[in-house]
């Protein structure tokens, strides 16, 4: 049997790297979205953060192959665990309310310049189900068919066990697809509209009194279309293949997976002859995605030099400053001003 390798692979050292500058470039993107106020896609920010900060400390933890000498990661892979199946219905419930929320800035039926107290609390109310009550649901079920401890594999680290039954299938990865799914339908949706105010969108959108300018709409419209064209058929494949290895399914048994003598607190370290678990990328790819979508524009180049302007390098960002004050002014229109928009509607008055 040969030597372990007492050095990371290049893959390790690149994958590493790549996510340690994600973690600084993402943390921008992050602020202007809190600062927007555009709730999901700053919940999506944070967990790309998280998980390219894992990539960082397992790379680091679990460098090489040599199992004999690992840290078992009690504790910290308790926790990752647990995050990474949350992470995995909470970034597709995030393009969820992303797109659901572009859509509504298109629906000119509402005919008001602001949402409604009650259309306000169904937006809340859904963003909070797809980007927090459905993530904790899902890390806790986990504990259902949890199928041991977890896996350890070299450079990627922490990997979630399953057991081998319906019920994994049922609670577990056919989820993330399912949400994707959701996404999916308010893509269209909102595409749907897009096609049908093409004409009107500056209007439609001034309307709208979202505080949203064309250029920021389309970038985030974009970067949760590209995302979105990205997870869905990873997800389908995902469950495939975890059907197709956990292939024949066992009769569930609460008692026999989680009584004495099961193998519920196994740990099972993987060496993999540094290569990285292909998940670990996806992280990568859309921290880096979502920096050149909203990491390089005005807005950002305002909040860098406002940063920088207390050290005196300020001047690194020269100024680009919008014709206007990059979202459309409020206007002052009345609570129907948006009825001429609504085919059929702007002649019966």
């Amino acid at each position: 049997m040969d030597a372990p390798k007492t050095s990371p692979s290049a893959e390790a050292v690149v994958m590493q790297a790549l996510s340690a500058i994600a973690v600084i470039i993402t943390s921008s993107t992050l602020a202007l979205h809190w600062k927007n106020r555009n709730f999901p896609a700053a919940i999506m920010m944070g967990w790309l953060i998280l998980l390219n900060l894992f990539n960082v400390i397992n790379a680091f933890i679990w460098p090489t192959d040599d199992v004999d000498n690992w840290w078992d990661g009690a504790g910290l892979c308790d926790i990752e665990v647990k995050m990474l199946i949350s992470s995995y219905v909470a970034i597709p419930g995030s393009l969820v309310c992303i797109f659901r929320s572009l859509a509504c800035v298109l629906d000119t039926s509402r005919a008001t310049l602001v949402q409604t107290k009650r259309q306000r609390w169904i937006t809340r109310s859904v963003e909070v189900l797809f980007c927090v009550l459905v993530p904790l649901l899902a890390a806790a079920t986990h504990l259902i068919y949890q199928g041991n401890r977890y896996f350890i594999f070299a450079v990627s680290g922490c990997v979630s066990g399953l057991d081998r039954s319906w019920v994994s299938f049922a609670l577990g990865y056919l989820w993330p697809l399912v949400v994707c799914v959701i996404a999916s339908y308010y893509c269209g949706l909102l595409l749907f509209r897009l096609r049908r105010y093409r004409s009107q969108f500056n209007e439609v959108l001034r309307a709208a009194n979202s505080g949203l300018s064309r250029s920021r709409f389309l970038r985030l419209f974009f970067l949760a279309f590209i995302m979105l064209l990205a997870l869905t058929p990873i997800q389908a494949y995902m469950v495939y293949v975890q059907v197709k290895l956990s292939m024949p399914w066992h009769p569930f048994s609460w008692s026999l997976l989680h009584g004495p003598g099961s193998s519920w607190r196994v740990i099972e370290r993987i060496p993999t002859g540094g290569a990285v678990y292909f998940d670990r990328w996806i992280p990568v790819a859309s921290a880096y995605t979502a920096f050149a979508f909203f990491g390089t524009g005005r807005d950002a180049s305002r909040m860098y030099r406002s940063f920088l302007r207390p050290f005196g390098l300020d001047c690194c960002f020269s100024p680009m400053e919008n014709k206007t004050s990059g979202s459309f002014p409020h206007t002052s229109g009345s609570a129907g001003s948006r009825a001429h928009l609504i085919p059929g509607r702007g002649k019966a008055q």
